[in-house]
Formats: structure tokens, sequence, C-alpha cells
């Protein structure tokens, strides 16, 4: 229960942050990122995790606003222990989030 606790923290101060520095009007972002964490809690597993993180990086780089949201990927990444390849995933997607960010103004 804790855990999605955590997650509802990390999802609005993620949704606060994108309402101040985008328009209100885009919806498919937090959405998109809502139907993928709650994949990744439901179903859990190592392969779903991977999917869904290889999924959001295509996301973010069609659209900017979905890097908003990446802490909670990363987090649901970061919570699975099970393999040192999850963090070595998190670490590229993270850089390229970074670099999408910077590169992209």
């Amino acid at each position: 229960m804790l855990f999605i606790k955590d997650k509802l923290l990390i999802f609005f101060i993620s949704l606060s942050v994108y309402w101040l520095f985008t328009d209100l009007t885009s919806v498919v972002p937090i959405l998109c990122v809502i139907i993928l964490s709650g994949l990744n809690t439901y179903l859990g597993s190592l392969r779903c995790k991977l999917i869904t993180m290889i999924i959001y990086i295509c996301l973010c780089a069609f659209d900017i606003n979905f890097i908003y949201f990446s802490p909670l990927i990363m987090y649901d990444i970061a919570e699975s222990i099970e393999s040192p390849l999850l963090y070595s995933l998190s670490a590229v997607c993270l850089i390229s989030i970074l670099y999408l960010k910077v590169f992209t103004l």
C-alpha cells in the first residue's frame, strides 16, 4: 500500500510541474503515463517493466511533454531490484530524456 501512495505522490508532483510549464489542453501524456504505470503495478514482471520503459522512451522522443512524468516511470523501474539491467536501462532513459530536454528548447 505504501508503494501506491509513493506513486500517487510522485504523480501529483509531476502533474503540478506539467501544469505549471505547459498548456492545460493536452491530457494525452497524463493518460499514457497512468496506463503505463498501472500496467507496471498490475503485472509487475520484469518483461513488462522493460517493455513499458521502451514505450515511454519512444513517447518521449515524439513529444517533449512526456518528460514531465518520467520520475513516475523511473520509480517503477527502480522499485524492482531484481536486475542490474534495469538500472542501466533507466540511466539510458534518463540520459536520453535530458538530451531531448536540453537540445529541443
